[in-house]
């Protein structure tokens, strides 16, 4: 005589993170202070409606499947008058950086971030926000 086995699995989702990482490659524009002082806006190709002097060289949000969101912005031609690297964070600025959540459209705050303006004027800003 055969047997049949049969298995049940019951999948629950606890929140929507529980999907597979997101990447998204130069979506968007970038918010940033230059090694002046000065707040300036860098856009990726094709977006609309900001300086055309900064221009973004690369930016990469990530989403992991817990929902820790990262966001780096590269932004080339920068100016810097200082002479040196120009660094920015919580701690010296008291500023936060906020990132777009690309599932949701909401605004998170970033736990942990940094800005370098480098004396050739490349910029970097690094923005990570843990999970919910």
């Amino acid at each position: 005589m055969k047997s049949l086995l049969v298995v049940t699995a019951v999948l629950s989702f606890q929140n929507a993170y529980a999907a597979a990482a997101l990447v998204q490659i130069d979506v968007g524009a970038c918010f940033m202070e230059d090694g002046n002082g000065n707040e300036i806006v860098a856009c990726a190709p094709g977006v609309t409606g900001c300086d055309s002097t900064y221009k973004i060289k690369q930016k990469v949000t990530t989403q992991s499947a817990n929902g820790t969101l990262k966001f780096t912005c590269v932004v080339d031609n920068v100016p810097n008058d200082t002479g040196e690297a120009v660094i920015y964070n919580l701690a010296n600025t008291g500023s936060v950086c906020t990132i777009r959540d690309p599932l949701t459209g909401d605004i998170r705050p970033a736990d942990v971030w940094q800005q370098t303006v480098s004396p050739d004027g490349t910029s970097i800003l690094f923005c990570q926000a843990h999970s919910l």
